[in-house]
């Protein structure tokens, strides 16, 4: 099966360049563009919950939205890529073929907004873990703990005690809500950047 797709893929990517059609390959991991589970297989969504993104409170934000800088999404988006990101770059235009961009995953914000929530997944932001991505992320910006605990109205022992919170009123609780969507922009910056490498990687070397 894996053999027929691939002979179909490398078909039509012939055909365009025979045609004179330039082609935009988007290998994912995500597609969306109204498929089940937004192009990403049922296996992993249903079989790997551990890494979905979740709400504040622990539950499941979304069947297959998922927390994309989960260690685990992003192992197994590596072997996705290392499968179909070599067959693409074979027929990149730099070597002849009609591929001239690459897209990244889609519409990356939104897979979790659309929902009601930013991203808590406890293991992919690192909560409680002195060199996770939030306490790094706090330390980043505050510098020192008495700073954050003075702008959150907390008296945290460490950045790695700290803990996102529900939205509140007030000023402590809105700088804390402005902070931690910077902090959700700055995950997602980081897990394009982190996709983009790994095509670079697999020789993809047009535009993304």
């Amino acid at each position: 099966r894996d053999k027929g797709g691939a002979g179909a893929a490398a078909g039509f990517l012939r055909t365009a360049a025979e045609v004179g059609l330039y082609v935009i390959a988007r290998p994912g991991p995500y597609q969306y563009s109204e498929l089940i589970f937004a192009g990403l297989p049922r296996w992993l969504c249903e079989g790997y919950p551990q890494l979905l993104a979740k709400k504040l409170d622990g539950s499941t934000l979304y069947p297959y939205s998922v927390s994309y800088v989960h260690p685990l999404f992003l192992e197994k988006t590596r072997v996705w890529f290392d499968q179909v990101a070599p067959r693409i770059a074979e027929y990149t235009v730099s070597r002849g073929g009609p591929v001239a961009f690459t897209q990244i995953d889609n519409e990356l914000m939104g897979i979790h907004t659309w929902y009601g929530s930013l991203d808590y997944n406890p293991e992919a932001m690192g909560f409680g873990e002195p060199q996770g991505r939030y306490p790094r992320f706090l330390q980043a910006r505050f510098g020192s703990i008495d700073r954050l605990n003075a702008a959150y109205g907390t008296d945290y022992g460490s950045f790695a005690d700290a803990r996102p919170t529900a939205p509140g009123t007030g000023a402590a609780a809105a700088r804390q809500a402005r902070d931690y969507f910077d902090f959700e922009c700055v995950n997602t910056a980081d897990y394009g950047k982190i996709l983009a490498d790994m095509l670079r990687e697999r020789g993809i070397d047009t535009p993304i």
